[in-house]
């Protein structure tokens, strides 16, 4: 199981509660979204750099959906990239 797929049964049985007892203290329903819409950034986040990294290093290696994953997180530039402009401004604020 996935951490994600973990994570997603995790969700449905917390928010089906209205509140977890865990020792003396209680996670009210819109804490627990609160912490795993954060959880679950943080996780998307990692497996980017994960799927990034692979791509550059080993892409033989990715699964079909490791690539497709990756394939629907990526994102058109919305203007031309100027290698040369970006250097020398860069160097300009050095």
């Amino acid at each position: 199981m996935t951490a994600r797929a973990l994570a997603d049964q995790l969700n449905m049985y917390f928010v089906s509660m209205n509140s977890i007892p865990i020792e003396r203290a209680t996670i009210k329903t819109t804490e627990w979204q609160a912490l795993y819409t954060a959880l679950m950034a943080e996780l998307d986040a990692q497996q980017a750099k994960i799927d990034a990294l692979m791509l550059e290093f080993c892409p033989e290696d990715m699964t079909p959906e490791q690539l497709a994953e990756w394939g629907r997180h990526q994102r058109p530039v919305e203007e031309p990239f100027d290698l040369v402009s970006f250097i020398t401004a860069r160097e300009e604020n050095q």
